[in-house]
């Protein structure tokens, strides 16, 4: 096979790479060092076949992920996404804040980044289908990995990751040179953070593989769509621009019936404040005893975190309570000032009490005492009781505009009325239930 000088700039460029190396050891970028490797003289024609083809199949699979919005050629595309999310020092040193002024250990950091994407911009240019020309012609697919993907028509918004995202990429593969690529790419890190957390803005806790997985569509609500409990929504928003002003916020307990909404206000943050670096971590409540290692999973100070833990409450042969106790205050280890803790739950005593506590027996006060003190440990509880009859009307007006229902308002306050006995509740989530039950039937 004849030796080509583009393959072998290429391959240069793949083994000089130091800190943005990660993505070797994903499936293609394997596929793509080894590919280049054939091409530069290592292999035959029908080894470089039959890894164009695997190549072109996995960078198909990753271009269809709605996470990540599509540019440049299927290579270019997953290149762009590696550089972006890659966990890195450099990215880890410029999410807190680097890297200043250029001198010590940030300095050689950001040298060697700038080095690093140097190389990459060799690999982004590099066109496979012209090469190897004499190949292309019997090796489809690599025509296909350096073919432009079509536009997706709509791009997402700019205050959503998949925007911010977008956005960067598009300067990259515009950019001709990448000269000050390391500079942009630092000051992106600053704002949304490295790997998974510039991806996300929701996050959730998997126990069973200790670390956090990403959630790519978190729920739409927001808290402009929210109708009722002002003054109980403006107390948690107050505590939630405290945090992402640095300021002491505390962990608040919402509290109150079922479907009024304390799981959408928590859920709703996100939407105004991700953009402004808050992100959520949903942790499971049989998971609560993995907290220490979620705090060591988000050491990212330049952002904000809310651990959320929704519908909480324990039976009283449940141990998990103790957990959270040590997790909201009396643990040996402190709490970053980056982190607050949003629980939801029916109950205003999260643990679950029976009449038979009070059967005669050494200590029993103090057990009952430390059951009654875990709510005591968040720093803010908020009621939310369900609506009178004329909230939920209102709930229901209002999310009937928002869907556009033009049916005449006595009409839909008695039909919500109806719907409502029907039922046997009345909350923002039966009122919510009853508009959706609308849509299309009017």
């Amino acid at each position: 096979m004849r030796h080509d000088h583009t393959a072998a700039t290429a391959l240069n460029a793949f083994e000089s790479i130091s800190l943005y190396r990660e993505f070797l050891d994903d499936a293609p970028g394997r596929l793509a060092y080894d590919l280049t490797r054939h091409m530069a003289g290592l292999g035959g024609f029908p080894e470089l076949k039959k890894l164009s083809a695997r190549l072109f199949a996995e960078l198909a699979a990753r271009a269809e992920d709605p996470a990540w919005p599509p540019v440049g050629s299927l290579w270019q595309n997953y290149l762009l996404d590696q550089i972006v999310a890659s966990d890195n020092p450099f990215t880890r040193m410029a999410s807190r804040g680097g890297p200043g002024d250029g001198s010590g250990p940030a300095g050689i950091l950001k040298a060697a980044a700038a080095a690093d994407l140097k190389m990459l911009k060799v690999l982004l240019d590099l066109d496979f289908s012209r090469v190897l020309p004499d190949y292309a012609g019997n090796c489809r697919h690599l025509c296909l990995i350096s073919a432009s993907l079509p536009g997706s028509g709509r791009d997402p918004s700019p205050d959503t990751p998949q925007g911010e995202i977008l956005a960067l990429k598009k300067s990259l593969l515009a950019a001709p040179d990448w000269a000050g690529s390391a500079e942009i790419l630092a000051g992106f890190h600053r704002r949304c953070g490295y790997g998974i957390f510039c991806r996300y803005h929701a996050l959730r806790w998997d126990g069973s593989g200790k670390k956090l997985t990403g959630i790519p569509d978190p729920d739409p609500v927001r808290l402009e769509n929210l109708v009722g409990y002002e003054e109980e929504r403006a107390l948690v928003i107050e505590n939630t621009e405290r945090l992402m002003s640095g300021l002491p916020a505390g962990n608040i307990l919402l509290y109150g019936d079922r479907g009024t909404g304390k799981s959408s206000t928590v859920k709703a943050l996100l939407h105004r404040y991700g953009r402004l670096g808050l992100r959520l971590i949903e942790l499971p409540r049989q998971f609560l005893h993995d907290y220490p290692l979620v705090l060591s999973a988000i050491r990212v100070p330049s952002l904000k975190f809310i651990i959320f833990v929704d519908d909480l409450s324990f039976d009283d042969h449940e141990g998990d309570y103790r957990e959270l106790k040590s997790m909201l205050d009396g643990s040996l280890r402190a709490n970053p000032g980056n982190v607050a803790v949003y629980a939801t739950s029916n109950r205003r005593h999260l643990v679950r009490e029976y009449f038979d506590e009070r059967r005669p027996e050494v200590g029993r006060s103090d057990t009952v005492q430390e059951k009654l003190s875990l709510s005591d440990r968040f720093g803010m509880t908020i009621l939310f009781l369900s609506p009178d009859q004329e909230l939920y009307l209102k709930i229901v007006e209002s999310l009937a505009r928002q869907e556009g229902i033009g049916l005449p308002r006595d009409r839909i306050r008695l039909q919500a009325l109806e719907w409502e006995r029907l039922h046997n509740c009345r909350s923002g989530r039966t009122a919510r239930q009853f508009v959706d039950h609308l849509v299309g039937r009017v």
